[in-house]
């Protein structure tokens, strides 16, 4: 059973932009028996997410009718909410971040962030916090990297924000 061939290539990762949320099929495992397929369906809102979840049972459904005596089951588990909602209940917390780049001489680049940070998680737990960033480079690559100076970098502008 061909299970991810039904998926629209223009929502796959590496098609997807900005703001653009994707359905990223993570590990497929199975035998003669069973076969499991595990997705992370990604997206800037909870509507997106829900249109998501929606394709892919419909898409589930589909592809098992057209193999009788199939069946799918399938199970979501929630990772994360976007921090975007967090942020804006408490736009201080931007407003300190800037003044303490200004205070650094250094121009932020501000921009959304297209997976899960660790501000994610503490943001969605009651601490707002925007994602700064540490100088990382190929990130989640077998040759990601940062510098000593990018480190420092964001201890000094951790410092500056806490001064702030």
């Amino acid at each position: 059973m061909n299970l991810l061939a039904p998926y629209p290539k223009k929502l796959a990762p590496e098609n997807s932009h900005k703001r653009q949320g994707y359905i990223h099929p993570l590990e497929i495992q199975g035998n003669e028996e069973q076969t499991t397929v595990s997705l992370i369906l990604r997206d800037f809102t909870v509507e997106g997410l829900q249109y998501y979840r929606h394709l892919v049972q419909s898409l589930a459904q589909k592809t098992s009718a057209k193999y009788p005596g199939s069946q799918v089951e399938i199970t979501h588990i929630d990772q994360y909410q976007n921090m975007l909602t967090s942020l804006q209940q408490h736009p201080e917390v931007i407003q300190r971040a800037l003044r303490a780049y200004k205070k650094l001489g250094i121009k932020p680049k501000l921009g959304y962030i297209r997976g899960g940070t660790d501000g994610v998680h503490l943001s969605n737990r009651g601490l707002p916090c925007p994602n700064l960033s540490c100088g990382q480079h190929n990130i989640h690559s077998k040759t990601e990297w940062t510098s000593v100076q990018e480190l420092q970098t964001t201890v000094d502008l951790l410092v500056a924000i806490a001064k702030v």
